[in-house]
This record gives structure tokens, sequence and C-alpha cells, in this order.
């Protein structure tokens, strides 16, 4: 699961700033995980297609390619169910007021503005709601899409520059 190796990557971060172990976290974590996850589920459908990219980079192109020669194009669909949360719109758009327009990880500009002329920067939840982070501003950082991407795929946890929560 995604969020909770996000979460596990910010714990060992905070425990190397301050030499300390963070055992009510990693219970936490470990109980979410038993709770919630299943056993088969763990890696996320992500993680096995990523596996599978891997996989196929490692094979050699004439291969790949005379698979792709047998292939109709039309995915394959399956139904998953999941859950959501409602997200509160003030917490959103106050922090992208607050930003300016300035990624509070890496303090670049927006990449490219919106069709309304607003400058593009995603709102992530530094503990994420599925592992009980609150949707406060407190706990959110208007990032660039380079930079969210990094703060839930990268291998190395990243810190916000700019934002109240990196600041506790």
């Amino acid at each position: 699961m995604t969020a909770l190796k996000s979460v596990e990557s910010h714990i060992e971060y905070y425990e190397g700033l301050r030499n300390t172990t963070r055992h009510t976290a990693r219970q936490a974590v470990s109980d979410i995980r038993a709770r919630f996850v299943e056993p088969d589920a763990d890696e996320g459908q992500n993680a096995q297609f990523q596996r599978l990219v891997v996989q196929s980079l490692g094979d050699n192109e004439p291969e790949r390619l005379a698979r792709l020669s047998k292939l109709s194009g039309v995915p394959v669909r399956k139904t998953v169910e999941v859950t959501v949360f409602q997200r509160n719109p003030d917490v959103v758009a106050q922090a992208l007021v607050n930003a300016k327009g300035v990624c509070q990880r890496c303090c670049q500009p927006a990449p490219f503005t919106r069709k309304d002329g607003a400058p593009y920067l995603e709102v992530h939840h530094i503990i994420p709601l599925a592992i009980g982070g609150l949707d406060t501003l407190g706990n959110v950082a208007a990032i660039c899409p380079n930079c969210h991407r990094e703060a839930h795929f990268g291998s190395e946890p990243i810190t916000f520059l700019s934002t109240a929560a990196s600041a506790r």
C-alpha cells in the first residue's frame, strides 16, 4: 500500500533527524496494515503493474515488439471499489493562495498555468488522510507535479521547505 510505505518513509526520516524510534507511529502503521490491507493486496495493483513494466524493459526489443504485434489494443476492464475522503475545498484553496504560485518543496514557480490562468500546483497531504492525517492547512503543501510524484513514488522521503507542517 503506497500510503503506508510513504508514512513509513516519513517515520524513518523523523527518526533519523532526532536519532529516536517512533514506537507509537510504527505501531499505528502496523495496526492499520493488519486491519485494512489484505496480505496479497499489500503490493497494490500499481506496484504489480510497475513490476511488469520492469520485466518488459528487461526483455529484448524484438520479443517485446512481437508481443505488441499480436495485441488488439483493447485494454482489459476491471471494477475496483475504493474509499475516498471528502476533502475540504477551503483547505485546498487557501493552500494554493498561500503558495503564491511557488512550489513549497523545490521553491520553483508552478510549471504551467491552468486554463483560467491560475498557477498549477497540487495540494499534497504530508500525513496521508488514509492513515489519520488531518485535512488542515498544517498538514498540506502546495507543490508542483514533479515534487508531488516524488513525494508518492520517490526512493527518498522528501521535506517541505515552506509549509506550516515543516515548521512543527
